[in-house]
C-alpha cells in the first residue's frame, strides 16, 4: 500500500459497535463507493445530492437510497458479528466509477474467492498481494467483505 492511504485494521473478535473503535471502518464498510471524504468534501457532495434530488424530482436519490438501505442493513450485520481473518487481493479491474477487488481468504482450511466494490481512486493504494482485513458470516463464508481504515480521516 502506498504511504498515507487506506490500513489494515485488526478487527478482533465480534461484537462491534458501529458507533465504536471502529466506526470509522464501519462507514467505510457501508459506504464503499465514496471514498474517505474530508468535511468540506462532505458538506459538497451533499449540496449534490440535493441538486440531483430536486432535478430528477427525487427518483434517482430515492432509488440510490433504497439500495443503499439493503446495502447498510446487510454490511452492519457484518461488521457487528462477523468473524476476523486476513485476506489478499488477487486483482483490481477498473471501470468507469469504481473499482471491482478479487481478493481471498481462507477458512478452516477452505480457500474462499469474493469480490468488492470501493471507490475507484483506491487502486492508487491496493494491488495484487496486499493484505487486507476479511469479516466473514461463520454460518457461510461467503457472505464477506474486506475492510479498512484511513489514517487521518475519521
Amino acid at each position: 500500500m502506498a504511504g498515507g492511504g487506506p490500513r489494515f485494521v485488526d478487527m478482533g473478535p465480534p461484537p462491534r459497535d458501529p458507533q465504536g473503535e471502529f466506526e470509522d471502518v464501519c462507514w467505510n464498510l457501508v459506504h464503499p463507493l465514496l471514498g474517505p471524504m474530508s468535511p468540506t468534501a462532505q458538506a459538497f457532495r451533499e449540496a449534490l445530492y440535493a441538486i440531483v434530488f430536486i432535478a430528477t424530482l427525487g427518483m434517482v436519490p430515492l432509488l440510490h437510497a433504497m439500495y443503499r438501505g439493503d446495502r447498510k442493513r446487510r454490511s452492519l450485520d457484518l461488521f457487528r458479528r462477523g468473524e476476523f481473518t486476513r485476506g489478499y487481493i488477487l486483482s483490481a479491474e477498473k471501470g468507469a466509477m469504481y473499482a471491482r477487488f478479487k481478493y481471498e481468504f481462507d477458512v478452516a482450511g477452505s480457500v474462499y474467492i469474493a469480490f468488492m466494490e470501493y471507490a475507484l481512486e483506491m487502486t492508487r493504494y491496493w494491488g495484487e498481494g496486499d493484505p487486507v482485513p476479511v469479516l466473514y458470516d461463520r454460518d457461510d463464508p461467503t457472505k464477506c467483505c474486506f475492510v479498512y481504515r484511513w489514517k487521518g480521516l475519521k
